[in-house]
């Protein structure tokens, strides 16, 4: 997550720059943490206690105890070479298979500690790290690591500790990157931001991560045919227009917002809004908004697995592996065909702005947009009308509040047409939006 990006918490806190990227002590991790810490300019870190604190609940039973390590090292000075080299691998790298096996099968390994015991040890790590001073007092690291850690450091963030399940990363990964910040360092308090995140990325650097990382547990390794890539696009689809629904009674007018006060200036309920209501609404589309990443990122990972068995088939033959490649590429091709409108009217025009950052529950949140969309057109403008300047830009979206603008963007190799409704909300702007030009 870029500098300047509010958090994932709901919070809209601003996510500080990572003091640096921590990574467990395994050569997917590695690869995968150098890639993030390059592109980010920070430095890397290999952090032993990110495993060995998990290693007592696998092997040792409840209440043992690891020393946590550290053994910090620049990604920019004499390790460039060793990482260089790496990097010219990568294409060909793949995972240790009795990780990768182990975690992906039915026998995955069970905690002997409670949940509650996982929470509290994750705790613990995260804290020794910010005595130590690894992490400043009010910033953010970059974590990189398999799933037991995320998961463990995120039920410490998220959930409910004793609660089977409480955590809200479902299914969990099996491998990722994921932020955390402490924004209340004195109260001890630490936020999780985002998981698996990569759109800040180059598109090498994003493909890289998504070839280190594991998928999710669900159909692990198993490509889905066309027929469920299609219903997952159908489900999403009909999500989008539910959100839109929902946000469009905060956002009306006289409305509270997607994220307004919702009492006033001497503390009480308002009484111009049925504030049972408005929060109801607004917790049912913030768990629609992450139900929507979720099965955005099981498309993006079902045609990218569909796409690499296909590209492997000998010849262009059509047998399983090559119709699988036809069936990603048939549902793309299906999911574009619903937004043929404004996707055909800016058929090969270049992009104009590029989005630099989104607030959470804002209407460009609500809308879909994400960090590093390259906008092709809003509205009316596009590169044919477009003077580089983003005034005519702001003016159509100061003219068009609660009026829905077509926005079509490129994210990876994919375009996309969304629906934004500039409104007024929690934030600063209509838009809740940073875009700055191509």
């Amino acid at each position: 997550m870029l500098p300047g990006n509010a958090g994932g918490d709901g919070s809209g806190l601003v996510v500080p720059v990572p003091d640096m990227v921590l990574c467990s002590p395994f050569r997917r991790a590695a690869l995968t943490g150098h890639v993030v810490a390059k592109t980010i300019g920070v430095a890397m870190g290999v952090e032993m206690g990110l495993t060995e604190w998990l290693t007592p609940s696998l092997v040792g039973g409840p209440g043992s105890q690891v020393p946590v390590v550290y053994s910090p090292f620049s990604a920019r000075d004499h390790y460039d070479g060793v990482w260089q080299a790496a990097d010219a691998e990568s294409d060909g790298f793949e995972p240790l298979t009795t990780i990768d096996v182990g975690y992906a099968s039915v026998d995955a390994p069970q905690f002997p500690e409670t949940e509650g015991e996982l929470v509290t040890r994750a705790q613990r790590v995260l804290d020794a790290l910010m005595v130590r001073g690894v992490v400043g007092k009010g910033r953010c690291v970059v974590i990189v690591s398999h799933a037991p850690v995320l998961l463990a450091l995120a039920m410490c963030l998220e959930g409910s500790a004793g609660v089977p399940g409480s955590s809200a990363l479902q299914p969990y990964p099996l491998g990722g990157v994921t932020h955390f910040s402490s924004p209340a360092p004195e109260l001890g308090v630490w936020t999780l931001h985002s998981n698996g995140y990569t759109g800040h990325l180059s598109g090498e650097a994003r493909n890289g991560i998504q070839r280190w990382t594991l998928p999710c547990l669900q159909g692990a390794g198993v490509p889905m045919s066309r027929a469920e890539l299609a219903a997952l696009y159908d489900e999403r689809s009909a999500l989008e227009a539910s959100m839109a629904a929902l946000a469009s009674t905060l956002t009306g007018e006289g409305g509270p917002g997607l994220s307004g006060n919702l009492v006033d200036s001497n503390g009480f309920p308002r009484d111009d809004i049925d504030v049972v209501t408005v929060r109801q609404t607004r917790n049912t589309l913030a768990r629609m908004k992450t139900d929507h990443r979720a099965l955005s990122k099981r498309i993006e990972d079902g045609v990218f697995a569909l796409m690499a068995a296909g590209s492997s088939s000998a010849g262009g033959r059509e047998d399983g592996k090559g119709k699988a490649e036809a069936e990603a590429r048939a549902s793309v091709a299906g999911e574009d065909a619903r937004e043929s409108g404004p996707l055909a009217a800016t058929a090969g025009l270049a992009p104009i702005a590029v989005v630099n950052s989104v607030a959470d529950n804002s209407p460009a949140a609500a809308a879909g947009l994400c960090v590093g969309d390259a906008i092709v057109s809003i509205g009316d403008i596009d590169a044919r009308n477009w003077g580089g300047a983003m005034g005519p830009i702001g003016s159509l979206v100061a003219n068009s509040e609660g009026k829905a603008l077509t926005v079509v963007v490129e994210r990876g190799s994919k375009s996309l047409a969304l629906e934004l409704v500039p409104g007024r909300w929690a934030g600063r702007g209509l838009l809740g939006c940073h875009i700055v030009p191509y």
